[in-house]
């Protein structure tokens, strides 16, 4: 009885424990927004304190989020810009651009003639529509009266 008791438990929780939401972390700050290119693409982006966009792709080789850093400043409607590869650097605590012209990365946005938004990615030759770009929601109010893990 007491078995059945610790399953029944086990099942009744699992639904809350799947619904947290896990922020993924670009260097060591926590994507603002992400979107989903293609059919499974997912690009977390952040938008840096001197105006360039930072995006993170998962590569699906190392399973790892790589990071690619506009090539100059963003706008707010963060039209498109070609990103290069870039990496954080824990000493001066910022993303520094890598030496790696090897790939060809074009992101961001344009308006349609009704003032609609969309988003596309180009990965070298192929082009992929995007989702609408989605804020994260905010973790503030949980870590000020949350319950502690």
């Amino acid at each position: 009885m007491k078995f059945q008791w610790v399953i029944m438990t086990t099942i009744l929780f699992l639904p809350l424990a799947s619904n947290a939401v896990v922020i993924p972390l670009m260097g060591e700050l926590k994507a603002e927004s992400h979107q989903v290119c293609g059919k499974n693409i997912d690009v977390e982006v952040i938008m840096l304190a001197n105006h360039s966009t930072l995006i993170g792709l998962k590569n699906k080789q190392t399973h790892n989020l790589d990071l690619f850093l506009s090539s100059e400043q963003s706008s707010e409607e963060m039209n498109y810009a070609k990103f290069i590869p870039a990496k954080y650097d824990n000493l001066s605590k910022s993303f520094v651009a890598r030496e790696d012209n090897e790939i060809d990365i074009v992101w961001g946005s344009s308006k349609n003639d009704k003032d609609e938004v969309s988003y596309s990615l180009a990965l070298g030759p192929q082009t992929y529509s995007c989702s609408p770009l989605q804020k994260w929601p905010s973790e503030k109010a949980n870590e000020i009266y949350g319950e502690t893990p």
